[in-house]
């Protein structure tokens, strides 16, 4: 019964997002403004803000384990450890505050995402050569790249939409936010554990038909190495080290794409037809009858 009930969930989950998408487009008073999704420049923001909080926020979630797990830090001091990526988010506001006065809000947001995945291939990079000093200085860069659109993200997504929509809009670019952050914790916590897997299943299932044990790879993925592996032994440090180092490095390569994703998405959706289009139609109608007028008014 309840295996039944388990598979008709999702088939029930999807017909009441269909009816809830019905109804808010029928009412004259919606919870939702769903139109709103319509304007290329509302969905460039929020894909902004997706971008942001899974490649960055979530990321920065992720720092403190491989601090402890992956570089041998103490609790104590994995505050100190994290300092270059704080300093970063601490210091690049104020960056971002002088760069809007030259820079449009998809330059800055495509800037920003842009450092954020560049932030996180080196921390790939530093991670698969053990590299210390690398993976502090990728911390930074992550910051600063969150620091730089970190009040952006939400300043662009309700900056393009009219007066009476601003509440609407600032409270999807919070569930976007919490969305991105929810699922991305998920989402690339699964891509570390298989990159755990793949690696342990390389150097321990040398024969054909091996396969590891779950418990084992969530073991060295969580750091709490009890289970034994398909031969009655336990993997050795080095063998355990180097699939946490390949399951994180796994992790920001996938946090390094979302980002870049992310980035491509700003500049197709907001530059071409939002942000250019709506300087353009924000001018006032009348500008051209005025200049006429003065035009006749010279030549009389």
């Amino acid at each position: 019964m309840a295996a039944s009930l388990g598979a008709l969930a999702p088939a029930l989950g999807l017909l009441l997002f269909v009816a809830f998408i019905l109804l808010e487009l029928s009412t004259s008073g919606p919870m939702l403004e769903l139109r709103l999704f319509a304007s290329p420049a509302f969905i460039g923001g929020v894909a902004a803000m997706l971008g942001y909080a899974s490649a960055a926020q979530v990321t920065a979630a992720f720092l403190p384990l491989y601090l402890q797990q992956g570089l041998g830090i103490t609790l104590l001091w994995t505050g100190v450890a994290l300092l270059p990526f704080a300093l970063g988010m601490l210091v690049f506001p104020l960056v971002s505050r002088r760069l809007s006065a030259w820079m449009d809000s998809w330059q800055l947001l495509g800037l920003g995402l842009v450092v954020i995945a560049l932030g996180n291939l080196g921390l790939a990079d530093a991670v698969q050569s053990a590299d210390s000093t690398r993976f502090y200085i990728s911390m930074a860069c992550l910051g600063a790249g969150g620091g730089l659109i970190n009040g952006e993200t939400q300043k662009a997504i309700v900056g393009t939409v009219s007066a009476e929509h601003v509440g609407m809009a600032s409270g999807v670019s919070t569930t976007a936010r919490f969305l991105a952050m929810l699922m991305g914790y998920a989402g690339l916590s699964s891509v570390m554990l298989s990159g755990v897997r793949t690696d342990l299943q390389g150097s321990l299932c040398i024969e054909p038909g091996c396969w590891l044990d779950a418990e084992l790879v969530t073991a060295v993925a969580t750091g709490a190495l009890t289970a034994e592996g398909p031969a009655g032994s336990l993997p050795s440090p080095v063998q355990v080290l180097q699939a946490y180092q390949a399951g994180f490095s796994r992790l920001f390569d996938t946090a390094a794409a979302i980002a870049f994703i992310a980035a491509i998405l700003v500049l197709l959706l907001m530059r071409p037809r939002s942000v250019a289009q709506q300087k353009t139609s924000s001018r006032p109608e009348s500008e051209p009858g005025r200049c006429s007028q003065r035009a006749d008014q010279a030549t009389e």
